[in-house]
């Protein structure tokens, strides 16, 4: 599926409630993201592109409900922001709203995960830095928006 230059993560989720699994794709070269929709066939079109920043550096998307609306969400590890990028699903593909949170000079977040660490019914985030060396979490905060 042809959708741009140096594609370096995917996410697989339904992000338009049709029941037909869809796919995110970051862009590290290109400081973006691509939804693509899949029609239940195999075949999937480009449903929207979405900028991650200037020089951001999208390196691991992840999937989750983190405002609890039923609506699927991504998280965007930004490498070149030492940042996490959330985008608020709307249920039709389409993501409405963004909370960026920074996570300091040198971080460089490249991996991330997603699961409710305290049992509080809200998805919290694991991030690998590698430029600190260490596992960072976001807990309690991404259904701020």
């Amino acid at each position: 599926f042809p959708t741009g230059s140096a594609p370096y993560s995917v996410g697989i989720a339904d992000f338009d409630n049709d029941n037909q699994l869809d796919i995110v794709v970051t862009y590290s070269e290109t400081d973006n993201i691509v939804i693509l929709l899949g029609d239940g066939n195999g075949m999937f079109t480009i449903r929207a592109t979405y900028s991650t920043g200037t020089r951001s550096q999208p390196s691991t998307v992840a999937v989750g409900d983190f405002d609890n609306n039923k609506n699927l969400d991504i998280a965007i590890a930004n490498s070149g922001t030492n940042s996490i990028l959330l985008l608020y699903g709307s249920g039709n593909g389409f993501f409405e709203n963004k909370t960026s949170y920074a996570l300091g000079y040198g971080y460089h977040p490249y991996s991330i995960a997603i699961k409710d660490l305290n049992q509080d019914n809200w998805m919290d985030i694991v991030i690998a830095c590698s430029g600190t060396n260490h596992v960072e979490t976001l807990i309690k905060m991404c259904y701020y928006h």
